[in-house]
């Protein structure tokens, strides 16, 4: 977590509590904090830095067994190894990996080598690479955009809704949808303001 302090002085009032550079304004050390700063997710344990909080997470588990640590996400641990994370998808793909190569269905493209054990995998691989008349091209009234997949017009619409616009309130950023502000925020705009 980074703190901004609001200082006394009148010539540069905001400081950045990572490095103690000052500014007179409010936003710019914002900006400064996320171009240069954001590395201060500290691993309480030792004195490794993570730019995310996954990326933290997933070190104490490693690096730190049994230590008692306050996380967002559960621990999710595999009962056939020691593999442990905090990602969901992560686990599922490790679990699979338990799974011998004979006990995997493998399917494979007609029209190239492509291989692969998910199937959902394989048909937006040929929708993609391969698509034959009968396949139905999905195409945007409201610009260029068209493909195969049902799923990736769906979330292309999404940025045409009453062209609304979501606007960071902490670093004025703008984006097409409040799904992508809220990753933004996670992400980029992970700290407290705090006025002392």
């Amino acid at each position: 977590m980074i703190l901004v302090e609001k200082q006394v002085t009148e010539d540069n009032p905001y400081k950045c509590t990572a490095c103690n550079k000052k500014t007179c304004n409010l936003r710019e050390v914002y900006k400064h904090v996320n171009r240069y700063c954001r590395y201060t997710m500290k691993c309480p344990f030792c004195s490794k830095v993570f730019r995310r909080r996954q990326g933290l997470d997933n070190h104490v588990i490693r690096e730190h067994p049994g230590k008692k640590y306050v996380m967002d996400n559960p621990i999710l641990k595999c009962k056939l190894c020691e593999y442990s994370t905090v990602v969901r998808k992560n686990f599922h793909s490790h679990l699979f990996s338990h799974k011998s190569k004979e006990d995997r269905p493998q399917y494979n493209c007609n029209e190239c080598n492509f291989t692969t054990y998910n199937s959902s995998y394989l048909k937006k691989h040929r929708l993609i690479k391969h698509p034959v008349e009968s396949d139905t091209l999905h195409t945007c009234d409201k610009c260029t955009y068209s493909t195969y997949l049902t799923s990736r017009m769906t979330k292309h619409l999404k940025t045409h809704v009453d062209n609304e616009i979501f606007k960071c309130d902490i670093c004025n950023g703008l984006f097409g949808r409040e799904r992508s502000l809220q990753r933004h925020k996670v992400s980029f705009c992970y700290f407290e303001v705090i006025f002392i």
